[in-house]
């Protein structure tokens, strides 16, 4: 054991050395009662050259300063000081340091065996395995949820003369697999900033979620919702679907012609729908803007016509009321009578 009389000689070797400023921070009980470190105090030392923190003990306080303290420690490993001797060092107030200390909202158990400065390598160690198990879990999470065309049921050429296989072929290669492609990118920018709990960035991504996301799920139901008449496309609907629209309309004929009008009438961009309405528990016709989904109207999609000019410029230029005319003759009733079932329940 070190007498007193070799610390103050230790003191008076190295006090006036040029060594690394070392903070040491109390506990939160001794930050909180400004009383001075006792002998024996469990203090942690940081060098903040290297931002690398040692577990030190008090041996004695040395008056040599009217503000601040200066103590002699002894440091408890052989990493700062390979012989174990006891320095000197400078005790600075820096309310910062103390407030970004683990230890000032955490006593550590004076009687555990593990050392300060390993629990904090090892809360540090947690730490960053958590927020990379956060943003590996994020990452995974996006890539196994990543979307993809959906396959057709016929092909290209197969709905002609209604809607030629060139736009169909541009269509569902070039504008769907563009929704794709932007909202697999939108959901992976999505989740890293929720790992990183970024609401800013979160709230700025939503529109584009809203429009690529509704783009891709807005043609999803429209390749669903056409089919050749070799495969059941055209016709009249049966069933409790016909029921639904005489019903509603009168007859398919008026239901047609109203259909037509509403959807000839969207501006710009947009969407046609059929619609079940679960409030007034009947159908309507709604029309979206842009690639909004009809679920943004409260309603359940049942049919949906893109009246985007892509959907069918190259057969029809500018005539969209042609276009919609046309579409009847491969539209698939099956598919939603189906959705109207599943609809009602």
């Amino acid at each position: 054991m070190v007498e007193d009389g070799d610390e103050m000689a230790k003191e008076s070797a190295h006090f006036d050395v040029n060594q690394d400023e070392i903070i040491v921070l109390p506990t939160p009980e001794e930050v909180l009662s400004s009383k001075p470190f006792p002998k024996g105090a469990r203090v942690l030392a940081r060098f903040p050259k290297t931002s690398t923190f040692y577990d030190a003990t008090v041996v004695k306080r040395v008056e040599h300063h009217k503000k601040l303290p200066e103590y002699c420690v002894r440091f408890d490993d052989d990493e700062r000081d390979a012989t174990g001797e006891i320095r000197v060092v400078k005790v600075v107030a820096d309310e910062a340091a103390q407030s970004s200390s683990p230890l000032a909202t955490r006593s550590p158990d004076p009687t555990q065996s593990r050392s300060l400065r390993n629990m904090l390598a090892n809360l540090a160690q947690k730490t960053v395995q958590r927020a990379g198990a956060a943003r590996s879990f994020h990452a995974a999470a996006a890539a196994s949820t990543a979307y993809k065309l959906p396959d057709l049921a016929y092909d290209f050429g197969a709905l002609e003369p209604a809607i030629s296989g060139q736009i169909m072929e541009i269509h569902y290669t070039k504008h769907h697999q563009t929704y794709v492609t932007n909202l697999n990118a939108t959901l992976e920018k999505y989740a890293e900033a929720e790992a990183k709990q970024d609401v800013a960035s979160m709230i700025a991504l939503q529109g584009a979620l809203k429009f690529n996301g509704g783009g891709h799920v807005n043609h999803t139901l429209f390749w669903e919702n056409l089919a050749p008449p070799s495969q059941g496309g055209g016709g009249e609907p049966t069933g409790d679907l016909a029921a639904a629209i005489d019903a509603k309309w009168g007859s398919f004929d008026a239901f047609k012609k109203e259909m037509n009008a509403t959807t000839a009438a969207v501006q710009g961009s947009g969407w046609g729908w059929l619609a079940y309405d679960p409030a007034a528990k009947g159908l309507r016709i709604v029309t979206c803007a842009n690639q909004d989904p009809c679920s943004t109207t409260g309603c359940k999609p049942l049919l949906g016509i893109d009246v985007w000019e892509h959907a069918y410029y190259l057969d029809y230029k500018n005539v969209r009321p042609d276009y919609l005319n046309a579409i009847w003759d491969v539209v698939n009733f099956d598919t939603v009578a189906k959705r109207l079932a599943a609809a009602q329940q």
